[in-house]
């Protein structure tokens, strides 16, 4: 249900439910990010063709003191000056923006906290916004990192006949962890 990429500092879910208000704090989820951005200055919020579902979430950052930023299909920032950035992309970028977000998650001393779906974007995203179904967005600037999107569906899921909601998820107990320390905090 995620990835991780130690060498880049990239998180990658699944599902953006994994972030929306009313399923973050289940499950540890807000606690795995806070963990993964600890110690962090300055935030970025990067979505195309999405809304803004972690404004509760940066809100509470900017409480904390933390500059956050949020953009919305254009990228005309200094990537430099962000600490981490979250990113959504849901329809065609421009080579150059996938360069920019490349280069900064081949940083190590940056964070990047990625969402998305491949499957959603060859069955349904890729064709409302003109998109290659072949070329998910996401899976070309995480591609450094060895993380893709999986654009494999099972028919009931295309026929929408299998729902699947991420704090359903049971949780499995592991001898010997080898991922992030969600009790870091």
């Amino acid at each position: 249900l995620i990835g991780l990429d130690l060498e880049t500092n990239t998180l990658v879910l699944t599902h953006d439910d994994f972030l929306r208000v009313d399923n973050f704090n289940l499950s540890d989820n807000k606690k795995l990010v806070d963990n993964f951005i600890h110690n962090t200055t300055k935030v970025l919020f990067f979505y195309v063709s999405s809304g803004h579902y972690l404004s509760d979430y940066e809100n509470e950052l900017s409480i904390k003191g933390v500059q956050t930023t949020v953009r919305f299909d254009s990228l005309d920032e200094n990537l430099e000056d962000f600490d981490v950035i979250f990113i959504d992309i849901r329809g065609p970028i421009s080579f150059e923006m996938s360069e920019k977000l490349s280069d900064f998650i081949a940083d190590p001393n940056k964070r990047v906290v990625a969402t998305g779906m491949g499957w959603v974007w060859k069955y349904y995203w890729s064709n409302s916004s003109g998109g290659d179904p072949s070329e998910y967005p996401m899976n070309l600037i995480l591609e450094d990192t060895g993380i893709s999107f999986s654009e494999l569906a099972a028919s009931p899921v295309l026929d929408n006949y299998l729902r699947f909601y991420p704090n359903q998820i049971i949780p499995v107990e592991l001898t010997d962890p080898s991922c992030i320390d969600k009790n870091f905090n």
